[in-house]
């Protein structure tokens, strides 16, 4: 496998240079040619010029291209350019196919590209170029994604140039119309490796996305989408809302794998135009860029790809990515130069298959390594040098301040936890305490539902401490609340809490349940502690009274329905349960 990398300064240099890789593609042993073309800034004056000249140089070439913002050529980015990549393979079979699919064809055409895919022999690969801002790509992807697992799929997004006339992507014939194009990589002697880069870390607590809708995101935690942006970064919503928050994608975590969506704009109302879709539910974070845990992630998919021994290499790098590293983006481009010849362009969104998903990716680095036949020989690589800008140290302090600020928002909500658990357990049995118990009662009224408490107290408890010391009290309680707790997870009922009401009382709410399957619970309560040799103390009972919520009466008639419930049972003897008697 060869491959020819060619920069357009002039167009007479490019002709020289297509001439030298139009020789090494007549060599008797080529199988297949495939060229791509990346345009940027240009491509709206030279698209069809440049296809042309390609055209009529390598005439049975499969040839295709789309939109850059930016071209990067033996791992550096390069000034804005026209890219023209020649891939000269050996023993791979190439199939090219493209499709001009409307609004509301995506599933449908998704199926017919995975049939497609499935049909090419011995098929390890397909690259899709997909225009996703004029497409549904939520439909889109899982259709493609049904064809065989054993396919890699990887492919790119074009991005979106402001005012361009021209096509987004391209073949080059000049009368063909197409916002899709799949390219397959066949043949026993054909490898291909993939991965990803991210680099993002989660800044601040979770969000829900309450309203969503396709590519528009309306509300997280049901508030207007930019408050996010307004609020924490005093991001203002004008002409630079995109260029301002390029630094600060929204991170998602869906089927085991992170990715990254980006605001294109903000709407009057709030509401933000997403570059990818996101799902109404989905948990999302607003993320930060750091520099070093983004070349910690490049050189973990550089060591994965050293072992696979690459002859060429492909990047594909969202601008997001360009614009967070400025002058310094080689740094992420240059270590997968030492592997093989690396090449490749900027764009507005990344597709790649991970664990079985084909997803949508943005701000994201994602890698195609291609190999003809087994490795000749090993890949050796040095030690990468990292270029330190001004800029990015400024980076790379504000990355260390953002991570103490996480730090200690962690340490901050730890602690908050744990007041709210001290504020809300009897220190004691571990249960909830009085207060807890009451604000769940008052949820439960609140609702409108019917429920029924259990309210007991340990039989002639004075007289255990009296005789034992309170040192033995306070452990009969502690056992209680074990007992309670077992009974608790026996029982059919999720919903069932229970906690220390005071002194040697308990109470236990049950909602959904009358008072007739609630004194069901407390008889078999009462029968565990009768049956219990409790440490030191041995043999106690209780007492209980069970009371239904009636909601023809008020809050305080319940409150001294199971007490005088309780004390009936007491009346009674002790060691019984009694429930509370109809309101007269």
């Amino acid at each position: 496998m060869k491959q020819f990398v060619i920069e357009l300064t002039d167009s007479a240099q490019v002709e020289y240079k297509l001439k030298i890789a139009q020789k090494a593609a007549t060599h008797k042993d080529v199988s297949a040619v495939l060229v791509h073309v990346f345009m940027g800034l240009q491509v709206h004056v030279i698209q069809q010029d440049v296809l042309s000249l390609i055209r009529k140089t390598f005439p049975t070439a499969f040839i295709c291209g789309l939109a850059s913002g930016g071209e990067i050529k033996k791992g550096r980015m390069i000034s804005p350019s026209v890219l023209i990549r020649v891939s000269i393979f050996t023993c791979t079979s190439i199939g090219m196919h493209a499709f001009q699919i409307q609004p509301g064809e995506e599933s449908k055409k998704g199926r017919q590209i995975a049939s497609l895919i499935d049909a090419a022999p011995s098929c390890q690969g397909a690259e899709l170029l997909i225009d996703s801002w004029n497409l549904s790509v939520p439909d889109l992807l899982p259709a493609i994604n049904t064809c065989s697992q054993k396919v890699k799929l990887f492919g790119y997004a074009p991005y979106r140039i402001k005012n361009l006339k021209s096509k987004f992507v391209f073949t080059a014939d000049p009368g063909e119309t197409c916002n899709v194009i799949v390219i397959t990589y066949s043949g026993k002697d054909f490898h291909l490796a993939t991965d990803y880069v991210t680099g993002w870390k989660p800044l601040g607590t979770p969000m829900r996305a309450t309203r969503a809708s396709g590519k528009m995101l309306y509300e997280l935690d049901h508030k207007p989408a930019f408050d996010i942006y307004s609020r924490y970064l005093k991001i203002p919503n004008d002409k630079h809302f995109f260029d301002n928050i390029q630094e600060f994608p929204l991170l998602v975590y869906t089927h085991d794998t992170y990715i990254l969506r980006v605001p294109l704009a903000c709407k009057e109302n709030g509401a933000l135009e997403m570059t990818s879709a996101v799902e109404e539910g989905q948990n999302l974070y607003l993320s930060y860029g750091d520099p070093d845990f983004m070349l910690s992630d490049v050189f973990e998919c550089r060591r994965g790809l050293q072992r696979f021994h690459p002859q060429t290499i492909s990047i594909c790098s969202c601008t997001v990515r360009q614009a967070f590293w400025g002058d310094c983006v080689d740094n992420e481009l240059l270590p997968f130069q030492e592997l093989a010849p690396a090449s490749g362009l900027f764009t507005g969104g990344e597709y790649l298959r991970v664990n079985g998903e084909l997803f949508h990716f943005n701000a994201t680095m994602v890698i195609a390594a291609f190999r003809e036949k087994e490795p000749s020989s090993l890949t050796e690589t040095r030690n990468f040098k990292i270029k330190r800008t001004r800029d990015l140290r400024k980076i790379v302090m504000i990355s260390r301040l953002v991570t103490f600020i996480n730090v200690a928002m962690q340490e901050l909500e730890a602690a908050n936890a744990e007041l709210q658990r001290l504020a809300t357990t009897d220190e004691l049995t571990r249960l909830y305490n009085r207060r807890a118990m009451r604000s769940r009662i008052i949820q439960q009224l609140d609702r409108d539902q019917k429920f029924s408490l259990i309210l007991f107290d340990i039989d002639h408890f004075k007289r255990v401490n009296d005789t034992f010391g309170h040192e033995v009290g306070d452990l009969v309680l502690k056992e209680m609340a074990g007992i309670l707790l077992q009974e608790e997870s026996s029982y059919q009922n999720p919903d069932l809490s229970s906690g220390r009401w005071g002194g040697e009382e308990f109470l236990v709410l049950l909602p959904n349940e009358g008072k007739e399957s609630a004194a069901k619970f407390a008889e078999s309560l009462r029968k565990h502690v009768e049956r219990f040799h409790f440490t030191t103390a041995g043999h106690i009972t209780i007492s209980a009274g069970v009371a239904e919520m009636n909601q023809s009466h008020d809050r305080k008639w319940f409150y001294k329905a199971v007490d005088d419930a309780l004390y009936a049972a007491k009346a009674a003897g002790r060691n019984c349960v009694r429930l509370s008697t109809p309101d007269e």
